[in-house]
């Protein structure tokens, strides 16, 4: 019965007088310096920039938020690391998205100086050469779901294609 499993089970004052003291004693010796270690443990960097397990879509991390390429694209795995992560999604993902990024129909770059310079290709439709040099020079990491073959322009960027996703799953890139 109900009873007989609140009999069973011991209490913070029974834990309390085990240890010699009573229940603000036990706080004191046991509570807050646990806590403490808690809030005073260091804690990692945040993620730049998450990437959706099939590159549709991306989030840049800026000022405590996170911005969307494409809010309206996979957004139960986008709010989830937001929420992991302890960042906010803004209310209004397309102004927000137009602050950082200039989107066309097929792609997205960044455009701010704050965060990393991520640019996407979305379709696997072959971009045209003046493209595909575009968002070379203007991405640190660059997520193309298309097979192409990467002009010399695109040297120095990470690139992310759809067999990288396939071995791995959604991305996190990190400093």
């Amino acid at each position: 019965t109900r009873q007989a499993l609140r009999e069973q089970s011991g209490g913070v004052y029974e834990v309390a007088r085990a240890l010699g003291t009573g229940g603000w004693g036990l706080f004191w010796r046991l509570g807050l310096p646990l806590a403490l270690a808690v809030n005073l443990w260091p804690r990692p960097e945040p993620p730049l920039a998450w990437i959706a397990a099939d590159g549709s879509t991306a989030a840049l991390a800026i000022d405590g938020g996170a911005v969307l390429m494409r809010p309206n694209e996979k957004l139960f795995g986008a709010e989830l690391w937001a929420g992991r992560r302890g960042l906010n999604l803004p209310t209004d993902g397309e102004a927000a998205r137009d602050r950082h990024f200039a989107c066309l129909r097929n792609s997205c770059q960044a455009t701010g100086l704050e965060g990393l310079r991520l640019s996407a290709w979305w379709t696997i439709r072959k971009p045209k050469p003046p493209e595909l040099l575009a968002l070379c020079e203007a991405s640190e990491v660059l997520v193309m779901k298309a097979e192409v073959e990467l002009p010399a322009a695109c040297a120095g960027v990470t690139v992310l294609r759809p067999a990288d996703f396939a071995a791995g799953g959604a991305v996190e890139i990190y400093r």
